[in-house]
C-alpha cells in the first residue's frame, strides 16, 4: 500500500480528532462533540486560539441545529472557518 499524500493525512488526522474527542467522557454519544468536549479539544489543539470566548462563540455559531452538541458537519464547518481565518490572517502579514 502507497503512503497516503500530505491531504489524505490531514483529512485522517481530522476525522480522528473529532471521533477521540467525540468519544470523551462528558456524554454518552460518541457521534458529536459536547461544548465541554470541545472545551477540551481547544484546550488540548487549539491553546493559542482563546479560551472561553473562542468556546462560547464557536457553539453559539456552529451548533446549527441548536442541540448544544457539534455533529461532524458542524464540527467541519468549525475546521473550515478556522483555516479560512489562518489564510485571512496569513494573508495580512504578508502585505
Amino acid at each position: 500500500m502507497q503512503d497516503p499524500t500530505a491531504m489524505e493525512a490531514g483529512l485522517a488526522i481530522l476525522y480522528g480528532t473529532f471521533v477521540k474527542y467525540a468519544s470523551g467522557e462528558d456524554d454518552n454519544d460518541p457521534t458529536t462533540i459536547s461544548k465541554k468536549e470541545l472545551a477540551k479539544l481547544l484546550e488540548e489543539q487549539l491553546p493559542h486560539l482563546g479560551g472561553k470566548e473562542m468556546l462560547d462563540c464557536l457553539m453559539k455559531n456552529l451548533d446549527a441545529d441548536k442541540d448544544g452538541t457539534l455533529n461532524f458537519m458542524e464540527y467541519c464547518a468549525m475546521v473550515t472557518t478556522l483555516s479560512m481565518c489562518l489564510h485571512m490572517a496569513c494573508e495580512t502579514q504578508c502585505e
